[in-house]
């Protein structure tokens, strides 16, 4: 009878084991090889969708080319964005007509950081009260790092 019972006792056992190996997931090593970064052509996975929250709030970034200022709005994350990030085509914003755009096109409520790193700028006072005054209208909280 220990025998039988030996029997049937590793046969569960193979059952159980068999089973838990086809809900281990197999590695597919080749999978990461499949990404392609975004190029310039591609829409910027990082600019705000209209109307849609952040869970991280929005980064806000400005720089001046050509007496032209420029500027970028990103969504927020946990890592420091790339200079090519920041001034990439599909991100950035030519004077306060296209940033006013955008920043009445985000939600209010949400929390946006103007920002600054190596190769860019923060705008004229002028300016930026002009921005402090779009949020505070939008309903946004602006902070400023400078």
């Amino acid at each position: 009878m220990s025998s039988i019972r030996l029997f049937f006792v590793t046969i569960l056992f193979a059952f159980i084991a068999s089973g838990c190996q086809s809900l281990t997931p197999t590695p597919q090593s080749d999978a990461l090889d499949n990404i392609q970064p975004v190029s310039e052509t591609d829409t910027n996975p990082l600019v705000p969708v209209p109307g849609e929250k952040s869970m991280k709030g929005y980064e806000l970034y400005s720089w001046q080319k050509d007496s032209q200022w420029y500027f970028s709005i990103l969504i927020g994350t946990n890592r420091e964005k790339t200079l090519e990030e920041i001034q990439a085509s599909a991100a950035s914003m030519s004077g306060m007509d296209e940033l006013r755009s955008v920043l009445e096109v985000i939600p209010a409520g949400e929390y946006l950081t103007w920002l600054s790193k190596e190769s860019l700028a923060f705008p004229p006072t002028e300016i930026i009260a002009e921005v402090q005054g779009i949020c505070e209208k939008q309903g946004l909280e602006l902070g400023i790092a400078q």
